[in-house]
């Protein structure tokens, strides 16, 4: 998917300025166009073939504002770790790093057609509300970005736009997905399948009889409602960018 961040002008549009790969398929350095510090997709061991789950992480510049949200641990190792230009060595990043600097965790499956990226924030319960809303904050702005490179390459938008929030006695645990349905004729079918699944429908009503799901619908494609409404939580580059890459990308390069 990072063949999207090639061409200059749209990799201005995603708001990704750089990316590097690190080791053996363990993930990637970001760089936003519009931030100082460095995002880190760190790859997981995976479960299953058709999934991948990443912790997503940010090393902020010690010149930032978001650099006072991070712990007294974090910011030590900030200012007196080596890092060049935003990022850890490695072998810091796959060992001493391990744990640390974490804003958020993605998970992506592809499956029957479709494909499902979640982001889960645990907002742990801290007296500073501030810093737990500029964490979060940096998690949607990655998650957001990664899913307009998505879009692009797929040239599909989102399908269907979930969130979920549910309360822990240490945290508050944020969850967003986002589905994409490319490359299906019956598209409508698989969009009613998952909502049934999740205990939603084609109206944005929740089914409450669907026992431990807490799914709230903020957009549903069907025919009558092609577009979202604006929210905070959508993105409309998500639908730009994917018609856009009608007229960009080849018509042979699809995932």
């Amino acid at each position: 998917m990072f063949y999207s961040f090639v061409n200059p002008s749209i990799r201005e549009e995603i708001g990704i300025r750089m990316v590097s790969g690190i080791a053996q398929n363990q993930g990637w350095f970001l760089w936003m166009t519009d931030s100082d510090g460095v995002y880190d997709l760190y790859a997981l061991p995976g479960e299953h073939d058709n999934s991948a789950n990443y912790l997503i992480k940010y090393y902020p510049s010690p010149e930032e504002e978001v650099f006072a949200t991070f712990s007294d641990a974090e910011k030590i190792m900030r200012q007196d770790m080596l890092f060049e230009k935003g990022a850890p060595k490695y072998g810091d990043r796959e060992s001493i790093l391990a744990d640390h600097f974490i804003v958020g965790f993605l998970d992506i499956l592809w499956e029957d057609e479709a494909i499902w990226l979640q982001l889960t924030v645990n907002e742990e319960n801290v007296e500073n509300e501030k810093s737990q809303t500029q964490i979060t904050q940096l998690s949607n702005t990655f998650y957001s970005r990664l899913l307009r490179g998505l879009c692009f390459l797929t040239k599909t938008p989102p399908s269907i736009v979930l969130t979920k929030t549910n309360l822990t006695p240490t945290a508050t645990v944020r969850q967003f997905v986002n589905i994409l349905i490319p490359n299906m004729e019956d598209k409508t079918r698989l969009i009613s399948e998952i909502c049934t699944a999740v205990g939603v429908n084609h109206n944005g009503f929740v089914n409450r009889s669907a026992v431990g799901e807490q799914w709230q619908p903020l957009f549903i494609e069907d025919k009558d409602n092609p577009l979202p409404s604006p929210s905070e939580f959508i993105d409309e580059k998500w639908w730009g960018l994917s018609s856009k890459a009608a007229t960009v990308l080849p018509k042979e390069l699809r995932l």
